[in-house]
């Protein structure tokens, strides 16, 4: 909740997009600095490791946009215990995501900048630009002033707009698509709006004098005003998901409510319209201060919120398409579509965010990675892993035990031809050499991996059973020891051929919680591999 999600393209030999979370609220309401990262054609998740350099203080409610291979953060906050409230930023970040370093964006001292703000909104721009809009500053005014920031040239430019513009705002959301940039709802200082904007110039021109907010007024049915919603687009849709609405009652008492409906911009109908099609199957809890990114092939990947009780850290795939109830691209006499399913869970997400291995769950059998937060104290981190791999692993003897005469299967973890076994060979005794059954295709024991601490993973060719295993229990690939840390072990395989992305554990033998994609950069083969 109030994290950045932004989508990189990776390398041509990886053929991946990556999808970037940054930041966020934890569970306990601390603003978190860590990264988690989704490659979107496996969907496998990690923990790069970040190197151990300068990066950005932790911070929540920030807004954020990809250049390229480059990840741009501004602003946010985070809670001061001294000063009894919030710092508020106006620092700019880029993140490499070649190197996974932090560099912070300097400018000329005296050069002109945003004020510092949390609840803004942010989108990249062709020609290596980003456009900033609104937000809440240090005294919580709202604000509607519209920035540009060149980073060719590293400056910031206010665009002044005299004519009509929006009201200022905060919790609002901004998109672009292709050569249209699009503004919806927030709250002003007269309550929840649901307008939708367009900024006329901003992608071929965007200086001062050439652009202009442009209202967009749109038949059809537009969602209820609300704050916190997700906007994001994909292929010829517009798409605002969920939020929070508030209506005032007797004496002015406010009732809010969130929500996870779907309202799409038609863009391609001859006309902008609206469209609100009824939703059937499985959906994401109601929720505010969530992201939508957008993937190839036509998809959207939602990502955390929370609704005032509760943060979530699930991820859900969203299919435009599915939702608008038209085949192809358009047909505007299928407004009243029939309910379909366009949501689906994505498993294996990092659960909980910022608490370590905290449980969530899908009809009980999903794989639930963990993002952990700057703000905990090493010790009971690693206390509370250790507590979690015992139970787990006395869980995975119990179900491996039941099943009758199974072989591992393999979880896509590092390159193509590198997979972590997700349990161990006949009586869970695997040795250097052994042939294994990974998936669809054979494969070859050729190493462990070592898992300790929260960033780093270790790759071994060399192995001593009597040393490096005599804690694992019998029947269990991996184990643990008691002391300061906690150590996560998996058998390394390397395949005779590409298996299928992701091979899926059997039931019998899956864990309700897995540490597999914890830590470590499935980008780097393993010395030795």
């Amino acid at each position: 909740m109030g994290h950045v999600t932004t989508v990189v393209d990776a390398r041509e030999s990886w053929g991946e997009e990556f999808m970037i979370v940054h930041g966020g609220l934890s569970e306990e309401k601390y603003a978190m600095d860590d990264l988690t990262v989704l490659q979107a054609t496996s969907a496998a998740w990690f923990h790069p490791e970040v190197p151990n350099t300068i990066r950005p203080p932790s911070r929540a409610f920030h807004c954020g946009a990809a250049l390229g291979r480059k990840v741009y953060i501004f602003g946010g906050h985070v809670w001061v215990k001294a000063m009894r409230g919030l710092q508020k930023f106006n620092d700019l970040w880029t993140l490499d995501t070649d190197t996974w370093e932090w560099a912070p964006v300097e400018l000329l001292q005296n050069a002109v900048r945003p004020s510092p703000r949390d609840f803004a909104s942010m989108v990249d721009l062709p020609g290596g630009k980003l456009l900033l809009f609104g937000g809440l500053d240090a005294s919580e005014k709202r604000l509607d002033d519209t920035w540009i920031f060149d980073t060719i040239t590293s400056s910031w430019t206010e665009l002044k707009i005299e004519r009509s513009r929006p009201k200022a705002r905060y919790a609002h959301s901004l998109a672009r698509m292709d050569n249209r940039v699009f503004l919806f709802g927030g709250e002003t200082n007269t309550g929840l709006v649901a307008d939708l904007w367009t900024l006329r110039g901003a992608t071929t021109d965007p200086e001062e004098g050439a652009t202009a907010w442009i209202p967009l007024e749109l038949p059809g049915p537009s969602p209820a005003p609300r704050k916190g919603a997700a906007v994001a687009g994909v292929s010829n849709w517009l798409v605002v998901m969920g939020g929070r609405t508030a209506e005032l009652g007797w004496f002015r008492t406010r009732t809010d409510t969130f929500h996870n409906d779907v309202a799409l911009v038609d863009c391609e109908a001859g006309a902008l319209q609206w469209r609100a099609p009824p939703v059937a199957g499985e959906a994401p809890t109601p929720r505010e201060f969530h992201t939508l990114a957008a993937l190839s092939g036509g998809r959207l990947l939602l990502f955390g919120g929370g609704n005032g009780k509760q943060i979530f850290g699930d991820a859900w795939w969203l299919e435009p398409e599915r939702a608008s109830g038209i085949p192809g691209a358009l047909a505007a006499e299928a407004s009243n579509a029939s309910a379909v399913a366009p949501f689906a869970q994505l498993s294996g997400f990092p659960g909980g965010t910022g608490t370590p291995l905290s449980a969530v769950s899908l009809d009980g059998n999903f794989d639930n990675v963990a993002r952990s937060s700057s703000m905990h104290d090493a010790d009971s981190v690693e206390a509370a892993q250790a507590a979690e791999i015992a139970s787990a692993t006395a869980a995975r003897v119990n179900s491996s035990a039941q099943a009758s005469g199974s072989r591992p299967s393999a979880t896509w973890w590092e390159d193509h031809d590198i997979w972590l076994l997700a349990s161990g060979g006949e009586d869970g005794v695997a040795s250097l050499g052994d042939s294994v059954e990974a998936g669809s295709s054979a494969a070859t024991v050729v190493g462990w991996v070592r898992f300790s601490g929260n960033k780093e993973y270790h790759y071994s060719a060399e192995w001593e059973a009597d040393e490096q295993y005599h804690h694992v229990p019998k029947g269990s690939p991996y184990g643990w020891k008691h002391g300061k840390t906690s150590v996560i072990y998996g058998w390394v395989v390397k395949a005779a051929e590409r298996l299928p992305s992701p091979v899926q554990m059997p039931a019998a033998t899956r864990m309700k919680r897995s540490l597999f994609l914890l830590h470590g950069d499935p980008r780097q083969t393993p010395p030795g591999a």
